[in-house]
């Protein structure tokens, strides 16, 4: 049996809960309000504490994977660490990793404990019994609002690599670049070795081009 529940409760603008906590009645109808994203925060952690124990209670607990996961933090930001946790059945490879991971690198570990082969289109890469290079470079997107979706790069709005405890991200519709600090990294990499802005940067629109989007408004 495979399940693959999305909570609505933490995605914003607005937020919705068990109950009221960090928030108050005042500012219910706000977009992006702490207390209310606080608030779901916790709800989410309750719905996740329901499905443990009914796993427990009925005795699946040691017969069930559990991947529990999100692709971006409050207003969206990609830039700042999120929550991944696997469980596996009896608390096999029980740890943590310090290094950046990715969603992406999730099916490559399944695959790893089921002691499966990994495609080899398959990106991404396992962290099942280790890290992975804390100087890997990671590269997402972050799309943009449906009303701003125009050519030449229709749905994106952001192009984003992630290096050790350091961003380079690219706002393509605004054609502005900027670097930043990971908050609250646990790997970081000596300063001097981190790739220089310029490199990136090029990286970023060799990527674009690579797949047919006209880069010339960013040159």
């Amino acid at each position: 049996v495979y399940v693959f529940a999305h909570l609505m409760d933490t995605h914003g603008p607005h937020f919705s809960s068990d109950k009221q906590v960090f928030s108050t009645e005042a500012n219910a109808d706000e977009e992006w309000d702490k207390g209310r994203y606080e608030d779901a925060i916790l709800s989410f952690d309750g719905s996740v504490e329901k499905i443990y124990k009914h796993l427990e209670a009925h005795g699946q607990l040691d017969n069930t994977i559990l991947v529990i996961y999100t692709d971006h933090g409050f207003k969206y930001t990609t830039w700042n660490r999120i929550p991944i946790i696997l469980h596996f059945p009896k608390n096999a490879h029980s740890g943590t990793r310090q290094s950046n991971l990715q969603i992406i690198d999730v099916p490559p570990t399944l695959l790893d404990y089921l002691d499966i082969p990994q495609p080899e289109w398959m990106t991404g890469a396992s962290f099942l019994s280790e890290e992975p290079p804390a100087n890997r470079q990671i590269m997402s997107i972050t799309a943009g609002s449906p009303s701003k979706i125009n050519p030449p790069f229709y749905q994106i709005k952001i192009v984003q690599v992630l290096v050790c405890q350091k961003w380079y991200m690219l706002n393509v519709q605004e054609n502005k670049y900027e670097t930043g600090t990971i908050l609250g990294h646990t790997s970081r990499c000596n300063e001097h070795l981190l790739p220089p802005d310029d490199e990136i940067h090029q990286k970023i629109l060799d990527y674009l081009e690579k797949y047919g989007y006209d880069i010339s408004s960013l040159q």
